[in-house]
């Protein structure tokens, strides 16, 4: 299986001042030894949206909603199957 792994560092181009956490939710769905080696699915998807400024703050800000889906499976399975 061939997967394009892409990478970026936001902090080139943008510098973050203010993180909020306003909704968590986890499922724990199987418990796995801590010598067994685990695989993981990460989906993250950004959405931002530009906010109203002053114009003497010296540039433009954006309010990023961030979503994170992280799927890990045991090593040798497929996501979603079961132990």
């Amino acid at each position: 299986m061939n997967e394009t792994k892409n990478t970026m560092n936001l902090l080139e181009s943008f510098a973050m001042r203010h993180t909020q956490v306003s909704h968590l939710e986890v499922s724990l769905k199987e418990v796995i030894p801590p010598d067994q080696r685990v695989q993981a699915k990460v989906e993250l998807n950004l959405t931002p949206r530009e906010l109203k400024t002053n114009p003497s703050d010296g540039g433009t800000a954006y309010q990023v909603t961030a979503r994170m889906q992280c799927q890990g499976f045991a090593e040798g399975q497929e996501p979603g199957a079961g132990a």
